[in-house]
């Protein structure tokens, strides 16, 4: 395996294409020029801490004190030292694995030639202070990223068995409360470093290769007759760089399977017979592939043949599109639907255990109450508050109702219906009501501006009460609480602050 010929500076001054000046002499001004270089270094993270470090302490200063006046200074001291540890750790970590790449890759890769327009080769000095930076500002936005996720550690670490199995891999719930999260987490964490990290050192090699390639090409004549292979310490580093992602894909595929307990793929909510019987297979074929091109890119260190790896990662592309996709929709369409209920009841036994089980309905016994064939006037009179809280009324139509009779302004929507009860006059009553919400949507273009959004248009006002069962002329709800400003003949539902600034449509700061 050749390797391509890089000028040397002798070559360049006999007479090559590509020319570089020749130092005459000693050179007093780069001390001061790589002085002055640190020193731009220096102010620039100087000035990004003046700008990040107030934010960030007025916010830990403004949690301590609010949790320290709720008598929780502890829980937030627990919060921060493990947000503080996570963060320095892993920006440690990623800081360390991205220059030991980056590193090696200069030196293995050190462009000898020019680019159009460069007078010299780039010094050790610049590479160094720019792998220096770029692997700072990653390893800083890769440690933030792993603090953020300070809850699913702590809540891994401290986790306890549920003493309950789930129907299809036999495990304690407790690994897709707490586990789950945190090997998903670490693992895209993982893969995240690991890309970045191969970016930047296949960019380095393409800086360092690129220009010696060309310069090759120009010596070698004719396109047609230029060949060329990579430094074989190249095509080791992106090999173990390469199997590393494949062994990290694996592991998703690994993780994948505990996914299929959240799918909705099926009429209940869970693993279904297309998910037990077709996604299921299909997740342990793409990680046995995906293992296999790892295992295959360790041995081209060795053996360095390309034919392996296009055939493996040619297998892995059919059996992602045949039988990671094709192959479970098939099963769906044809299988499935035409005898959907015989198949999915196995699993929809399992969703109706679950769910009774997560809303301790599982310790309830079911038993024959014989039914009252009729009720006597004497029951109706000893039970008069029921009878007068019946809810006739469907909240559907009512919603519709609401909208036509009391929205009052363009801008102005009734999102949905509610039902309460309150004490109305000595009495409970269950009621329906509604807030008339701002829909900043239906607004006209004309008046969507900053300052109408902002300072004019900034809420809704008031709300509909109806009672659940009476009506008024031409079957229209009774209105308790109507119009604007709210207007009520019931001292309990008075409206004093109409106002509705924070509602479920709220979508603009005022």
């Amino acid at each position: 395996m050749s390797t391509p010929h890089r000028p040397s500076t002798r070559d360049r001054s006999e007479g090559h294409t590509t020319k570089a000046a020749t130092p005459q002499g000693p050179t007093p001004i780069r001390p001061a020029r790589r002085f002055g270089s640190r020193l731009w270094w220096v102010l620039g993270g100087l000035v990004l801490a003046l700008l990040v470090i107030p934010s960030v302490v007025a916010e830990m200063v403004t949690d301590w004190m609010w949790f320290g006046s709720q008598n929780l200074a502890d829980v937030y001291t627990t919060r921060l030292w493990l947000a503080l540890g996570v963060f320095f750790g892993a920006t440690l970590l990623a800081f360390i694995f991205c220059m030991s790449n980056w590193t090696l890759a200069w030196r293995v890769a050190r462009p000898n030639t020019l680019y159009p327009g460069q007078k010299e080769p780039f010094s050790r000095g610049f590479t160094r202070s720019v792998t220096l930076a770029v692997a700072a500002v990653v390893a800083l936005v890769l440690g933030l990223a792993a603090a953020g996720g300070w809850s699913t550690i702590l809540l891994y670490v401290n986790s306890v068995p549920f003493g309950q199995t789930d129907p299809l891999f036999n495990n304690d719930i407790s690994l897709y409360v707490f586990g789950l999260p945190f090997y998903q987490l670490l693992r895209g964490w993982s893969l995240t470093l690991l890309v970045v990290a191969a970016i930047g050192t296949a960019a380095i090699y393409l800086v360092g290769v690129v220009p010696s390639l060309t310069a090759a090409q120009q010596q070698g004549g004719a396109p047609s007759r230029f060949r060329y292979s990579l430094d074989s310490r190249i095509e080791t580093h992106l090999s173990i760089l390469g199997a590393l992602f494949l062994a990290l894909v694996a592991i998703g595929y690994w993780l994948g399977r505990y996914d299929l307990l959240y799918s909705s793929r099926a009429v209940a909510y869970g693993a279904g017979y297309t998910d037990v019987n077709a996604k299921l297979p299909s997740l342990y074929i793409m990680m046995v592939v995906a293992a296999v091109m790892a295992v295959l890119l360790l041995v081209n260190t060795r053996v360095r043949t390309w034919k392996l790896l296009a055939g493996a990662l040619g297998v892995w592309l059919l059996a992602l599109v045949l039988v990671g996709g094709a192959y479970p929709a098939f099963v769906q369409q044809f299988v499935v639907k035409p005898s959907e209920l015989d198949l999915e009841k196995p699993y929809i036994l399992n969703n109706i255990s679950a769910t009774r089980k997560a809303f301790n309905l599982d310790k309830f016994k079911e038993r024959e109450v014989p039914a009252v064939d009729s009720i006597t006037q004497q029951q109706v009179a000893q039970n008069q508050d029921t009878v007068n809280n019946i809810r006739l009324w469907d909240y559907r139509p009512l919603l519709d109702t609401y909208s036509q009779l009391q929205e009052i302004r363009s801008y102005y929507s009734f999102g949905q219906v509610d039902i309460d009860r309150y004490n109305l006059s000595g009495s409970p009553r269950q009621v329906m009501l509604s807030a008339r919400e701002l829909s900043s949507g239906e607004l006209n273009a004309q008046v969507r501006t900053w300052q109408n959004e902002h300072f004019v248009y900034t809420h809704g006002y008031g709300a509909v009460v109806s009672p659940v069962n009476e009506i008024e002329g031409e079957g229209l709800p009774k209105l308790l609480v109507k119009n604007i400003p709210p207007e009520t003949s019931i001292p309990e539902l008075k409206i004093t602050r109409p106002e509705i600034y924070y509602g479920e449509q709220t979508n603009e700061y005022v």
